[in-house]
C-alpha cells in the first residue's frame, strides 16, 4: 500500500448489490471521503481484473459489502484477498458491512479477527455509517453519531463557511490531498471564477481534523498579507504581535510556521509568487501543507497543481437547481423536473460550465422566485444587467462582471515589471483584521523598496519597485453587452448544417464537389484577388525577417488589445494565423507583437497571468471563456465596438485563402470565426470590400461542401453590399457581376428555377434603387 493512498476506502461488493453500494459510495463521498467504486473508477474497455487490484493498493481501507443475494463463495474468495493485503500492509483496515437484508451468517467466522458493521433497516442509517466512517479512518466510534469523530483544529481561521452547494470537484480534491502528502505544496489554478477559493475552502473545511491548524492568509497584494500575517500574529497570542515595527510581528508569525507541525497554509489569490517564496518554501510532506490559488498557470517551485476546467454542462446543470434550492443540496440531477433540469443544462452552456456564473444564477432564481426556464430567456435578452448582479445576500463573492473587469483591466494597465495587483476582496467576515502598515511613508517614484521596510515574504537583498502607474478600469465600463449563445448577437440564428432546404425535388448533391443538379456546361467562377494566402500562416516571421515591424510593444499593451480582438471571435480554437496574416489591421502593439515570435508569446504569457486565454501550441490556436467576452464588449463604448468588429472582420478575410481544394484545412480552422464574423457583418452594419470578399469566399467553401442553406444567406449579403456601392458611388462595384454570377449559381444549385433567380435578384437591386438588365 503506497504512502500516501489515493482512496481512503474501497468498496468491494457483488454484482447483485450495485445499486445499494453506490447509495452508500454516495454517503460517504458526500461526508467528505474518497470512495473507490468500480463503477466510478474502471475505465470501460480496460483489464477489470488488474484495475481492481490496482485500487486495492491504493485505499487505505477495503468495506467488504454483503447483501441479501451475495454468493458466499464470492464473499470468502473477496475477504481472502484483503485479508492477504492487510498481511502484507498491516495498517490496511478490513470492514465487513452487512447491507439491508443482508446475511449475517457469512461474517460469523470473521468475528474473530475483525469487527464488522451492520445497517439494520436502511443505507443511510447514521449510526452506522458513523461506524463505518469510524473503521475507515481508524478511530472509536465514541457514543454514536452525534459525538466527535476526532478533535476539530483548534486553530481555524478560513473566513468561508463551508458551502452546502458545493458540487462535484472529487477528483481534483483527491488529487490535492495525494500531492500534499507526497510534496507537501499544490497550486489550484484558473480563470476567475473557475472556483479555485471555493475549492481550497472546500478541502480546508474536510480535513480539518487532520490538522493542528488550518491557516489561511490573502495573497493577492503585498499589504493585505502583511496585514493577515500581523493579525496571524495576534491570534497565536506572539509577544511581538503589537511590536511597533510591524515587520517583528510578520516575522514571528512566520518563524511559528517552522517551529510547528501539523499545519495547513493556504495563500488565496496569489498574484506574483515572489511575494510569497518565502511562504511556499516552508511546505513540508510532514504536515508542513501550503495550498496556493492562483489565476496564473505558471507556478514556480511548486510542482503539483491542478488548473481547474470549467464545470461540465450536467455537472453545471446540478449546481445551479441545488444552489436555486430546487432541489435537495445532496440530490442528483435526475431529482429535479424535467424542463428545470433541461433549461438548467441550457444555462449552464450558455455561461460555459463557469461555476461562478452558475452560483450567481441560482442565487438570483432564489431570491426572485422565477422559473429556470424564465432566467435562461433573461440571460438571452439581458445579460449585461444578469452578470453584474451578485445578489443582495451574496456579498462575498464579485460578480462576473466585477471579477473578469478587475482582470482585464489590470491587465491593460499594469507594468509587466511589477509585482500583479488585484482589487480588494469584498465580503470579509470583521473578525478579520487590516493592519496599516505603521510608519510607512510611500516612498518617492523610483525609489526602490527592500525587505528591511517591512515587507513579508522575500529573502534578504531582494529588491522591489513599488507599485505605479496602476491604471484602474477604462472610463465607461458598464455591464456586458447583450448576446446571445456563444458570443453570437440575439437576433443571430443557427443553421443546422444538415439544414439544406430549398432544393427541388430529383436534384441531387455531389459532396465532393459540391455541384448538385448542374450540367458539367456550366462554369463556376471565383474571385482571386492576388496571390494565395498560406493554408496556415506561422506566428510571426523571425527577427531578422524584412516583414518585420520596427515597433515593439509591451506584453501587457499587446495582450490587452488581443483580448479585445477575440472578444469578436468564436470562443474555443482562434487560429493565430488570423492575427499574423491580418496583423496591418489592428493596433500598433498587436500588429509589433503578431510580427515577432518572442513578442507574441510574451503576450500570450501576459493574458496567462489571469488565465484569460488558454493555448494549444501544436494546433497554434488559442481560446477564451465566453463570459471573459461578454465582459471585455461591456468595456467598450458602440464605437469601440463597431471598430473592433471592422479590425477582427478584415483580418479573418485577410487570413481566409483563396478557395482550393489544398486549402480546405484552413477554411475549416478559420470556417466557425468566418461565420461569426458574417454575424458582426450584419450587426454593426459593415460594407467594406474585406467584409463584402469574407462573406462571397465563406459562402462559396459552404457550398462547394454543400452545405447550401448556410451558404446562401452570406452569398446574398455580399450581393447587397455590391449594390449598396453602387447606389452610393453611381458607379458599379468592380466585383459586382462576379458576386452576383456566384449567387446565382448557387440558386441553381439549390433548385430554383431561373424565373425565381430572377425575382430573387430584382427583390435584392430594389431596396438600392437599381434595375438589373437580365
Amino acid at each position: 500500500m503506497p504512502d500516501a493512498p489515493a482512496y481512503e476506502v474501497f468498496l468491494s461488493h457483488s454484482h447483485d448489490d450495485a445499486d445499494t453500494v453506490e447509495q452508500l459510495a454516495k454517503l460517504l463521498r458526500d461526508k467528505g471521503l474518497n470512495v473507490w467504486l468500480d463503477k466510478w473508477v474502471l475505465v470501460p474497455g480496460r483489464p477489470w481484473r488488474q484495475g481492481m487490484a490496482k485500487g486495492l493498493d491504493q485505499a487505505a481501507s477495503c468495506a467488504v459489502c454483503i447483501g441479501t443475494r451475495t454468493p458466499k463463495g464470492w464473499f470468502e474468495q473477496e475477504i481472502g484477498r484483503a485479508l492477504n493485503r492487510q498481511s502484507q500492509h498491516p495498517d490496511l483496515g478490513v470492514i465487513p458491512v452487512i447491507l439491508p437484508g443482508g446475511d449475517r451468517s457469512l461474517v460469523d467466522d470473521f468475528l474473530e479477527l475483525n469487527t464488522w458493521v451492520i445497517f439494520s433497516s436502511d443505507i443511510s442509517d447514521p449510526d452506522a455509517v458513523h461506524r463505518l466512517i469510524c473503521g475507515i479512518k481508524g478511530i472509536p466510534p465514541g457514543a454514536g453519531p452525534d459525538a466527535p469523530t476526532a478533535k476539530l483544529a483548534p486553530l481555524f481561521t478560513v473566513p468561508l463557511p463551508a458551502n452546502p452547494f458545493f458540487t462535484e470537484r472529487a477528483h481534483e480534491l483527491s488529487d490535492l490531498q495525494a500531492a500534499l502528502e507526497k510534496t507537501g505544496s499544490f497550486a489550484l489554478t484558473g480563470l476567475g471564477g473557475v472556483g479555485k477559493t471555493q475549492t481550497a475552502a472546500e478541502y480546508a473545511h474536510r480535513n480539518r481534523a487532520d490538522y493542528a491548524a488550518v491557516l489561511w492568509l490573502r495573497a493577492e497584494k503585498e499589504d493585505t498579507l502583511f496585514a493577515d500575517l500581523t493579525a496571524l500574529a495576534r491570534t497565536l497570542k506572539l509577544p511581538e504581535a503589537d511590536a511597533q515595527e510591524q515587520q517583528l510581528a510578520v516575522d514571528a508569525a512566520q518563524h511559528w510556521l517552522d517551529d510547528n507541525d501539523n499545519w495547513l497554509l493556504i495563500l488565496d489569490n496569489v498574484t506574483n509568487l515572489k511575494t510569497v517564496e518565502s511562504l511556499t518554501r516552508k511546505a513540508r510532506p510532514n504536515r508542513h501543507h501550503l495550498i496556493v490559488t492562483q489565476q496564473a498557470q505558471a507556478t514556480g517551485a511548486i510542482a503539483s497543481k491542478q488548473h481547474l476546467p470549467s464545470m461540465s454542462e450536467e455537472t453545471g446543470a446540478l449546481l445551479l437547481l441545488r444552489r436555486a434550492q430546487r432541489i435537495p443540496a445532496d440530490a442528483e440531477l435526475s431529482a429535479a423536473d424535467s424542463a428545470d433540469a433541461a433549461s438548467a443544462k441550457k444555462t449552464s452552456h450558455e455561461v460555459g460550465g463557469l461555476p461562478l456564473a452558475i452560483d450567481q444564477a441560482g442565487a438570483y432564481i432564489s431570491q426572485t422566485g422565477c422559473s429556470v426556464g424564465e432566467y435562461l430567456h433573461l440571460l438571452h435578452d439581458s445579460m449585461t444587467d444578469l452578470l453584474d448582479r451578485r445578489g443582495d445576500l451574496d456579498f462575498e463573492h464579485r460578480s462576473v462582471t466585477a471579477t473578469y473587469a478587475a482582470s482585464l483591466a489590470e491587465l491593460a494597465g499594469a507594468d509587466s515589471g511589477s509585482p500583479l495587483t488585484a482589487t480588494g476582496r469584498a465580503g470579509l467576515p470583521a473578525s478579520v483584521e487590516r493592519t496599516p502598515e505603521t510608519g510607512r511613508a510611500a516612498p518617492p517614484a523610483g525609489v526602490e523598496r527592500t525587505p528591511e521596510t517591512g515587507r513579508a515574504g522575500l529573502p534578504a537583498g531582494v529588491e522591489r519597485t513599488p507599485e505605479i502607474g496602476r491604471a484602474g478600469p477604462q472610463a465607461g465600463v458598464t455591464g456586458a453587452p447583450e448576446v446571445g449563445r456563444a458570443g453570437l448577437p440575439a437576433s443571430v440564428t443557427r443553421t443546422p448544417e444538415t439544414g439544406r432546404a430549398g432544393l427541388q425535388a430529383g436534384v441531387t448533391r455531389t459532396p465532393e464537389v459540391g455541384r448538385a443538379g448542374l450540367p458539367a456546361s456550366v462554369q463556376r467562377t471565383l474571385e482571386n484577388p492576388g496571390a494565395s494566402a498560406p493554408a496556415v500562416a506561422q506566428p510571426g516571421p523571425g527577427p531578422d525577417s524584412p516583414q518585420q515591424l520596427r515597433k515593439t510593444s509591451t506584453p501587457n499593451e499587446a495582450a490587452a488589445e488581443l483580448m479585445k480582438a477575440v472578444a469578436f471571435l468564436a470562443p474555443d480554437a482562434i487560429p493565430e494565423e488570423i492575427f499574423t496574416a491580418g496583423a496591418s489591421e489592428f493596433p500598433e502593439a498587436l500588429q509589433a507583437a503578431a510580427a515577432n515570435r518572442l513578442q507574441w508569446n510574451d503576450a500570450i504569457a501576459a493574458a496567462f497571468k489571469f488565465s484569460l486565454l488558454e493555448r494549444n501550441p501544436n494546433d497554434k490556436t488559442i481560446a477564451v471563456h465566453r463570459m471573459v467576452q461578454a465582459v471585455a464588449k461591456a468595456g467598450m463604448t458602440k464605437e469601440e465596438r463597431t471598430q473592433w468588429a471592422k479590425r477582427v472582420s478584415n483580418a479573418v478575410n485577410a487570413a481566409f485563402p483563396d478557395i482550393e481544394f489544398s486549402n480546405w484545412k484552413a477554411y475549416d480552422r478559420l470556417l466557425p470565426h468566418a461565420q461569426l464574423c458574417a454575424a458582426l457583418i450584419d450587426e454593426y452594419s459593415l460594407s467594406t470590400d474585406a467584409a463584402s470578399r469574407l462573406l462571397n469566399q465563406t459562402g462559396y467553401y459552404l457550398s462547394e461542401r454543400a452545405r447550401y442553406a448556410d451558404a446562401e444567406p452570406l452569398m446574398r449579403r455580399a450581393v447587397e453590399i455590391a449594390f449598396q456601392f453602387r447606389r452610393d458611388t453611381g458607379h458599379e462595384h468592380p466585383k459586382q457581376t462576379l458576386r452576383v454570377t456566384n449567387y446565382r449559381l448557387l440558386l441553381q444549385q439549390m433548385g430554383y428555377s431561373n424565373t425565381q433567380i430572377r425575382a430573387n435578384l430584382r427583390d435584392l437591386a430594389g431596396p438600392y434603387g437599381l434595375s438589373l438588365d437580365e
